[in-house]
């Protein structure tokens, strides 16, 4: 008796084929979400350090020529004061808030997995030192720390609290209190250069020049 040859698979190599099947899924899958992963790290990591630089460079321009500041903790304004400008840390999100006018926020608040911390620290006479960092499910993306030179104080900042400072109160805080008064601004009629000589007659020599600025109010201010 002569039998047929029956064409197919037989159960064993149907089992390896899926086996090696799995396998090869396994890793595909794992690298896609890998890549997945690393991309929205590098996407995070980017946001956090614009958004940071952002909140730096606009809190550094509201304070490089403020009159007057005091830090705070845990600090809100509420309805606010004419006159008085407020930069707070609340729920996790940096406000600016105008006098009386309604409050803006300066970091995100769209995204809920995105968290902010303020630090403001008094570091000399006329200088605060801030910090931000941006956060992302309590795991820190990006740090950024700078120092903000106050030239436009009508009394230097103190570290202690003191009746009629412009600084009162704490070393550090998450909150700042400040108010901008702009000096008067006194016109430049003239600015003369003279020198002794208009000859240099040697390879290294110098030329001394002395600049004489009309009105003399004007020697002292900044020129516009």
């Amino acid at each position: 008796m002569r039998y047929k040859e029956k064409n197919g698979f037989t159960l064993i190599e149907l089992i390896v084929t899926l086996a090696i099947l799995t396998i090869v899924m396994s890793v595909v899958v794992s690298m896609f979400s890998f890549i997945t992963s690393t991309n929205q790290s590098t996407k995070d990591n980017f946001n956090a350090q614009s958004t940071a630089e952002n909140i730096i460079g606009m809190i550094k321009a509201e304070l490089q020529y403020s009159s007057s500041v005091s830090l705070r903790n845990n600090y809100d304004p509420g309805v606010g004061l004419d006159g008085e400008n407020y930069i707070y840390l609340k729920n996790n999100i940096i406000y600016q808030k105008i006098g009386k006018s309604p409050e803006k926020s300066i970091s995100p608040t769209s995204l809920n997995d995105i968290s902010c911390v303020l630090s403001l620290t008094i570091s000399g006479p006329m200088t605060i030192d801030i910090s931000i960092n941006i956060m992302k499910n309590n795991v820190t993306l990006y740090s950024l720390k700078t120092s903000i030179y106050m030239n436009n104080l009508t009394v230097a900042v103190t570290t202690s609290a003191q009746s009629g400072t412009t600084a009162s109160g704490i070393l550090q805080g998450n909150a700042i209190v400040y108010s901008k008064i702009i000096k008067s601004i006194i016109s430049v009629s003239s600015i003369s250069v003279t020198s002794n000589s208009d000859v240099i007659t040697q390879d290294t020599g110098t030329l001394q020049m002395s600049a004489n600025i009309l009105p003399t109010d004007a020697a002292n201010k900044m020129v516009f």
